[in-house]
């Protein structure tokens, strides 16, 4: 066995669907970006064991395939769908493999393209018209597959948190990303001539005020916007690892669980306390050394 580290990591900007990633396809998104990985890393194409790809708005197939061949890699390409979870996943998978002594050097992460998402039809066993639908479902109880801005709402509620918190946490994010824009620069591969996140921007009280309502306290302004955008990290063995002057981040521990599916928003919360269980830390000790 052997350990994994991560020794380069990239992705493209965040642009929110019908900007300026609204003609590109997945592949377009993650091949770029793929390419700049491999440049920072100084490797070759063929060096790459495996490219484990997350999408959740596809059209199925395998998306992974069309990825590695529009980047040249000579992999046959996997692609996972745990929706909001997909990149995290892919780490932990390409992780797996390279500690199996499967692989020693793996690129994973995900790319998704909301504006070239497919249209949806269910077919009616009854001869009837097709239904289109937006999401294909969560559960399989209906009363229980909420809407997400619905569902933020309700763990809003459950929390406490109200509109003037959610909005002074979205006004204090916005104004950090702008800050941090020269550094973020640095991780950023340039897509069709996008080199920055364009939906970062100068929110104050008044314009949250404004936003629209999506779901009680959920606004236009301080949920989370649809788009387009890719994101890989390079994954290696620790042989690789040797070789490469690189910065390295070695993957300690991670952990997928299933929650309550009408609270997506607090599922972290379980996954977060098995990884400390399982690294031996507590939530402050890893504050203390974060600080």
């Amino acid at each position: 066995m052997t350990g994994a580290v991560v020794v380069a990591a990239r992705r493209s900007a965040v642009v929110p669907r019908g900007g300026g990633f609204a003609g590109l396809d997945i592949h377009q998104l993650a091949a770029p970006v793929i390419a700049a990985l491999l440049r920072d890393a100084g490797l070759a194409p063929g060096d790459v064991d495996e490219l484990i790809l997350a999408n959740a708005l596809g059209g199925g197939g395998n998306p992974a395939r069309v990825a590695a061949l529009a980047a040249g890699l000579p992999v046959a390409g996997l692609t996972l769908d745990r929706q909001c979870c997909g990149g995290m996943d892919a780490a932990l998978l390409a992780e797996a493999l390279i500690r199996a002594g499967r692989a020693q050097l793996v690129i994973a992460g995900g790319a998704e393209s909301y504006s070239r998402r497919p249209l949806r039809l269910r077919t009616d066993p009854a001869g009837g018209p097709a239904e289109p639908y937006d999401q294909p479902p969560f559960t399989p109880w209906p009363e229980r597959d909420p809407d997400m801005a619905e569902a933020a709402e309700t763990v809003a509620r459950l929390m406490r948190i109200t509109r003037t918190d959610q909005d002074a946490w979205t006004i204090a994010s916005h104004a950090r990303a702008l800050a941090a824009a020269p550094r973020m620069a640095q991780e950023i591969t340039a897509i069709a001539g996008v080199a920055a996140d364009p939906y970062a921007r100068r929110l104050t009280p008044a314009l949250c005020a404004r936003a629209k309502a999506l779901s009680g306290s959920v606004t236009a302004a301080n949920t989370a916007v649809a788009a387009d955008g890719a994101g890989f990290c390079l994954l290696v063995s620790d042989a690789v690892a040797r070789r490469l002057a690189t910065p390295r981040l070695r993957i300690l521990v991670g952990a997928t669980l299933g929650a309550d599916p009408e609270l997506p928003g607090l599922a972290p919360v379980p996954a977060i306390r098995a990884v400390l269980a399982a690294a031996g830390l507590t939530a402050n000790e890893l504050h203390s050394m974060l600080a």
